[in-house]
């Protein structure tokens, strides 16, 4: 049964029954893509570098719930390129 309030429904159990943990492994991406152009890694402007952290959380997040997940570069160039840690299921 779901929990309601006035702001929220509970969906965790609903959403918790269709996981499949251990499905994927988690891969890095090698390339980003800027205005619809790819740019690839290039350990100069276009880098792997996430953390220990960041990294063991996305292990965690697909151990846990499944899913692909892809860690994603760092762009120094072009700059003020914002990336995400990493994406999960898209």
């Amino acid at each position: 049964m779901q929990k309601k309030s006035n702001n929220y429904t509970d969906v965790t159990k609903d959403w918790i029954s269709n996981v499949n943990p251990n499905s994927h492994e988690v891969k890095e991406l090698d390339y980003w893509i800027i205005n619809n152009k790819k740019y690839y890694i290039n350990n100069s402007t276009i880098l792997i570098d996430y953390s220990k952290s960041e990294l063991e959380c996305a292990k965690w997040l697909e151990s846990t719930f499944g899913g692909e997940i892809f860690m994603c570069p760092r762009v120094n160039d072009p700059k003020y390129i914002k990336t995400p840690d990493f994406i999960w299921n898209g």
